[in-house]
Formats: structure tokens, C-alpha cells, sequence
């Protein structure tokens, strides 16, 4: 659905525009670029969205809705089955990424205690083989830290775009995209 206050398409109306012939690779790029997204984040998303489908889409997307739910409960231990052993987790927040189940389990479990009150709405999500894109807003308060940042009381709102890879119905891996300098402006000040 376009921005209606800028006339901006979204993420998924421009991944839908260069698969139906609309726009070129080289348009979709600058369009993502428009819409905030870093450079890695179009790169990934111009990737995803050339891939041929491999999983059905309805699958992929449920298994989406399924994860969301366990994710958004706090369903740290239950969420976990949703990752093949040793699944990456790409957060722009820390210089490293997450490897292996172990790793991820308890990056979850620091975000759930940091920001109890933690809602995420899933704006777009677009399914290209083995891979979803996904547009989302999140909000909360971040009450204590989340691994060594935030935890002053203060409230976010963010928002970002994230990646999620799945083989034999598995996340593989996970890369979220989103302004790190505003989310620490708002949780940090």
C-alpha cells in the first residue's frame, strides 16, 4: 500500500512492480534507498526478490504467522524450533552476528526481559523462494538492558525490514535492517 501522506510505494509494492516488469532492478533499488533503507538492506532485498520460489508462499507465511506468535508470547524455548542448529541471526545493533540456537535463545530471552511491553505490527511481507521479506513497525519500553543497551525506562517506536530464510521449513537465517542511531536516540537519551 503506498504512503499516502508522500506517494511512496512500500516495499512490497515495489518488489511486486519489478517482478511484474514495471520497474527495473536498477528503479527497485532506488526506490528501497527512498524509502531509508541502508545499502545492505536493498542488497538483500534486490537479492530476495530475483530468487525464483522454491516454497509455496501460503507455507512460508504460516510458518511466519506461527513464529510471530511464539516470538511475541516470549516463547523463547518454543521459538527455537523454528531454527535450523546452527541459524544467523543478523542484528545491526551488535558488531556480530548470532550463530547456533544457543546464541539466538539467548538474544530473545534479553529482548523479552528487556521490553516486556514489547508489540511488533507486521506492515508487508513478501515471499521469494526460500526467502521473506518482512516490513515491520515495533514498540515498547526498554525497562532494564538488552545485552548492554537501552534499559532507562524510555519508550521506541521502530521501524525496519527483515529477511528471513528458511530450508526444510528452518530459519537459516534472519537479517534485520533498521536505523540503529534512531532506535538509541530513543532508548539511550
Amino acid at each position: 500500500m503506498a504512503d499516502e501522506t508522500s506517494g511512496r510505494k512500500s516495499v512490497r509494492e515495489l518488489v511486486e512492480a519489478m517482478r511484474s516488469g514495471k520497474l527495473t532492478r536498477r528503479e527497485l533499488m532506488v526506490g528501497l534507498s527512498a524509502l531509508g533503507l541502508t545499502a545492505a538492506g536493498t542488497a538483500a532485498i534486490v537479492a530476495v526478490a530475483t530468487r525464483p520460489s522454491t516454497l509455496a508462499p501460503e507455507h512460508h507465511l504460516q510458518l511466519h504467522d506461527q513464529h510471530i506468535t511464539k516470538q511475541m508470547k516470549g516463547d523463547v524455548p518454543h521459538m527455537m524450533g523454528d531454527y535450523a542448529e546452527n541459524a544467523v541471526v543478523d542484528d545491526p545493533l551488535f558488531a556480530q552476528p548470532f550463530v547456533g540456537r544457543e546464541a539466538i535463545a539467548a538474544r530473545y530471552a534479553a529482548e523479552v526481559a528487556s521490553v516486556p511491553d514489547r508489540s511488533l505490527r507486521i506492515v508487508n511481507r513478501t515471499v521469494s523462494g526460500d526467502q521473506l521479506i518482512v516490513e515491520w513497525e515495533a514498540t515498547g519500553t526498554h525497562q532494564t538492558p538488552f545485552l548492554g543497551i537501552g534499559g532507562n525506562g524510555q519508550a521506541y517506536r521502530l521501524t525496519g525490514v527483515t529477511v528471513v530464510t528458511r530450508r526444510d521449513g528452518l530459519i537459516v537465517r534472519e537479517s534485520h535492517y533498521f536505523d540503529t542511531a534512531h532506535l538509541r536516540g530513543q532508548i539511550e537519551g
